[in-house]
């Protein structure tokens, strides 16, 4: 974004989604930047499909949005954290949903597979 548009349009797209994000959240709902270009949304006490349902919601919400002076569009990768696994594998499992969606032509929602595949350097 910042590389095609110039940082001041991409900080604006940056706040403009942060905000949309931290607006619809639900109760309880957490959400933070991941570095770059990404973002992380916690939500607790909901299940894999109503985690997904949300994202999808999100998606089409940022869709519609004017987030700044292009269109934006986001494409999410939806994992669970069982409180068994270390936190760090949720967000490895979501990272590699999110890639897979982006591989499958972007601005859609991917859920991780409960035999999603880690990198053996992430594991």
């Amino acid at each position: 974004m910042n590389d095609t548009h110039g940082h001041t349009e991409g900080d604006r797209i940056l706040v403009g989604l942060g905000g949309l994000m931290t607006e619809l959240a639900p109760d309880g709902g957490l959400t933070a930047r991941w570095g770059g270009e990404e973002f992380v949304l916690y939500l607790h006490g909901h299940d894999m499909d109503a985690a997904h349902t949300f994202a999808e919601h999100l998606r089409a919400a940022v869709q519609d949005a004017t987030l700044g002076r292009v269109n934006v569009t986001v494409t999410v990768g939806v994992a669970e954290w069982p409180t068994r696994d270390a936190l760090h594998h949720a967000f490895l499992h979501a990272d590699d949903a999110m890639y897979e969606a982006k591989a499958a032509g972007r601005n859609r929602v991917i859920r991780s597979s409960a035999t999603a595949t880690l990198h053996p350097a992430q594991a």
